[in-house]
């Protein structure tokens, strides 16, 4: 009865732990992909001459 007590919080450890181990392997694999995006950044997005030259292209105004 004091054994059970015991082992319940170690379980619980070890569950969360499998549970951590199993989402960085989901990310690590090979098969499946979690993307992540980012909308509405604080920081503005820098303006290179490659880029502007290329607005340009697409546009047709080269």
């Amino acid at each position: 009865m004091v054994l059970e007590k015991t082992k319940e919080p170690i379980k619980k450890t070890m569950a969360l732990t499998a549970a951590k181990r199993e989402r960085i392997r989901m990310v690590e694999s090979t098969s499946t992909r979690q993307v992540h995006f980012l909308f509405m950044t604080k920081q503005k997005s820098i303006i290179t001459p490659f880029s502007r030259k290329y607005l340009r292209v697409i546009s047709g105004n080269l």
